[in-house]
Formats: C-alpha cells, structure tokens, sequence
C-alpha cells in the first residue's frame, strides 16, 4: 500500500491488527484517517460492514478484490493484550461488559453477528470498549475461535443471542483470569454442548451475586437466554449493584492506561510524527509537484510587502497554462519615485545645456 488508495496517501503504520496492518493516512481536507489494509491470507471485508459504526468504519475503498475500510483512527489495543496481566477487577469487568454489550445492540440492529472474543474487542485510549465488526461475511466457527461459538452453532444454527453466549464465556474469563473451557478439539465441542459449566461462585466466592445473570446469558438453550443485546445491557446494570458495581469510564481509563502504557504512547507519537507531515498540494497524485507548483508555494506564502499593495486591485492578464503568474513590472513602480527620476531628468538637461552654452 505504498501508493495508497487514492484519494487517501499513506503517512505512518499505527498498529498491526488481527485484520491487517493500520495506516495513519490522509484525507483530501488535510484530516488524518485510518485505512485498514487486509491481511493477504484473510477474506476481504464484507460491504455490510461499513453501516455497523461499531469499529466507526466510514466506508470501503479500493477494488473489489481488495477492500480496505477506512476507519476513525486512534490510540487502542485489543483486550487480549489488556488481559495479559491478569484478571479485571470485578467492578471494571462489569464496565467492559456493558460496554461490549451496548456495541453488540449496535451491530445487531444492522443485523449482524459478531462473535465477541478477545481479538474482536478493542479498548480505546479514552477507556471504551468497542466490538470490531470487521471481517469476511463467510466468516467459520474455527475461525471465530472455537471456545466463544455458541452451543447452536455446532450445528450451524444461527442466531443474534449467539453473540449473548460469547459475550457471557468473554465476561468469565475478564473476572478469573482464565479460559472457561480449557479443553481442545473434540472435546472442547462436547464441553461446550453438554458437559456442565464451570461456576463463576466456586472460583470467586465473593462473586456469587453475578451467577444468576451469568447463568441466563450462558443459557445453552438461545430461548433462556436475554431477548437482546439491549435487554441484556438493562440486567446487568441492576445485577451489577449487588456485586461491586459498575466502574466509570475515567476509573476504566487509568486501568487501560496503566496496563498499556508502551502500547499507547508508541501510538501517540505515530499519529504526532503523521500530523507534522505537511499536505501534499496534489493528495490524490504520487508525483512530487513540479518546480512551478512549488515557487507557488513559496510567492503565496510571502504575502503582500506593504499595505498599499494589499490595497491595489491587480489588472486582470492572462498568463499561458502553466506559466508562473507574478506582478507586473507597471503594478511595482511607485509614483514618488517617478516623479524623481523625471526631475532628475530634467536637472540633468538644464545642465548640459547650460555647458554647451558656455563652450
């Protein structure tokens, strides 16, 4: 993507993805954009994506065989590298539920599934959460992660309160600090079809409060479980009252903060290294500008000399296309010195005659 995808150029990688790898890039206005380019051995984004403003992708561009989605860009760093250091405390796991929640309401009212998983949540530097929506249509169980694939979807049943179960194994393992099934191939599939769940209480006493709501949302049948993502969100806020509570978003910030340091100041110097660089006056062009565009540049940067230039209205004369416009030699002379060189004239006149005169 070193060409870029016109009219957006390249500046600066922010970050590598799951998805592919995020440019700092820039708009035809002058703002700074990110633009996501696909992994070469990942399916391209699905055009439906581009309504979801769950990861704010604005739209796609490119080809049809290599779409990019242009995206808000901005500090983040996926949960898995949040949770690297353990367990939330539970009052700001509750945080990250809700919030994971509400982004599920969003996208479900475009109508589309997003299997929630460590890799597919990205925690801003501002402390919200946001689930990415970005990703191929024809997206498989194995490659959503087996251990978040609801029990329905073994059998290809699909589903929105799928994302409820996910969203459910996601929250267990922000509050202990470890898989919900620890278990691999086929006997993972039958752990998440059958066999009896792990209990949030028996690992955590001090969260028996939360087992309930967690038992209706990791429901193995989709009818026991909440109608929607948004209905959900409402059960959680009044179970969360009768554990910790729900943590606000600045408390969530200093967590994110103190947990990714290196992560978002590394980012943060990206973005202020891409500010700095100056708009091309031809974004949507590779070539450097030519020596014309650039004494353009400079002659309207210099500005008037004095006020009674900025005063002056300048004769309207065609110049040849791509010929360098400057004043014209009439629009520079200044009366006062014409009327000095006149008299000079004249002085030097009366004397030369005078001289002959004389001889």
């Amino acid at each position: 993507m070193s060409s870029g995808v016109a009219p957006y150029v390249p500046i600066e990688v922010l970050r590598e993805e799951p998805e592919g790898t995020l440019h700092v890039a820039r708009a035809p206005d002058g703002t700074l954009v990110g633009v996501l380019e696909p992994r070469d051995d990942l399916p391209r984004f699905c055009p439906s994506t581009a309504d979801t403003q769950v990861f704010a992708p604005r739209t796609l561009v490119g080809p049809r065989d290599a779409r990019r989605a242009l995206v808000d860009v901005e500090p983040a760093v996926r949960l898995g590298s949040l949770l690297a250091d353990g367990p939330l405390p539970p009052a700001f796991a509750a945080r990250l539920l809700l919030d994971v929640l509400m982004s599920l309401a969003r996208a479900h009212d475009h109508g589309q599934r997003v299997t929630v998983r460590p890799d597919r949540v990205i925690v801003g530097v501002d402390g919200h959460a946001r689930v990415v929506a970005l990703g191929a249509a024809e997206d498989t169980v194995l490659a959503s992660a087996l251990r978040f694939t609801a029990p329905e979807e073994l059998e290809r049943a699909t589903d929105l309160r799928g994302d409820l179960w996910s969203a459910g194994v996601l929250f267990w393992e922000a509050l202990v600090g470890r898989p919900l099934f620890e278990q691999h191939g086929w006997a993972l599939v039958l752990a998440i079809a059958r066999e009896p769940l792990p209990r949030v209480r028996d690992v955590r006493p001090e969260l028996a409060p939360l087992q309930p709501f967690l038992d209706r949302l990791l429901a193995r049948e989709p009818e026991l479980r909440f109608a929607s993502a948004r209905e959900a969100a409402a059960a959680w806020i009044d179970a969360a009252c009768d554990a910790d509570g729900i943590a606000s978003h600045d408390a969530f910030e200093v967590l994110v903060q103190a947990r990714c340091e290196a992560a978002f100041e590394a980012q943060e110097e990206a973005l202020l290294r891409a500010s700095r660089v100056p708009l091309a006056l031809r974004i949507d062009s590779a070539r450097p500008p030519s020596f014309e565009a650039e004494v353009l540049t400079v002659v309207g940067k210099l500005g008037p000399r004095s006020d009674a230039d900025a005063l002056r209205v300048p004769v309207d004369r065609r110049e040849p296309t791509g010929s360098i416009s400057f004043r014209h030699p009439s629009d520079r002379t200044d009366p006062m010195l014409t009327w000095i060189a006149l008299l000079a004239f004249a002085v030097a006149f009366v004397l030369g005659t005078l001289l002959r005169l004389a001889s």
